[in-house]
């Protein structure tokens, strides 16, 4: 059980914010990938390397590309969220140490390696839409679901 901890909570938001923006500069990689590979198909006069090129971006590139960047979003979202618990655990040190706090870690540090399901609906070209939740008047900056504003 964690009986002292100090992150500073500041600083891992914003690393998280930073990364998140590299991240965020792959939205749409899927549409870059088919136009590349549309650009070297019109090169090749062959049917061959045409339906290959297709297969490839098909059954690889494309499901590869889409659950990296969906992968990347769902690790920074639980980390977030683990942050988030770890800010409210520090504002409530007043309460007895129960656990509930480490399982919570516990739960979202485990989600962290689940791989997105993929389909070909799948895609990345607009980043997923999170509803805003009210401010938490207790916790000014910070959502009533936990998540801060930035």
């Amino acid at each position: 059980m964690m009986t002292t901890y100090k992150i500073d909570v500041a600083a891992a938001r914003l690393t998280v914010k930073n990364a998140r923006g590299q991240l965020d500069d792959l939205d749409g990689i899927e549409t870059t990938l088919k136009t590349t590979g549309e650009t070297m198909a019109t090169t090749a006069l062959e049917a061959d390397i045409n339906s290959a090129l297709d297969d490839a971006y098909d059954n690889f590139l494309r499901p590869m590309a889409v659950t990296m960047v969906l992968a990347g979003r769902q690790l920074f979202d639980n980390t977030d969220s683990v942050i988030n618990i770890y800010d409210k655990a520090d504002l409530d040190m007043g309460k007895k140490a129960d656990g509930v706090t480490e399982r919570a870690i516990a739960t979202e540090v485990r989600r962290s390696d689940d791989v997105p399901d993929y389909s070909s609906s799948s895609r990345t070209a607009e980043p997923p839409v999170t509803a805003q939740a009210p401010a938490d008047p207790k916790h000014p900056g910070q959502t009533t679901n936990g998540r801060y504003t930035w």
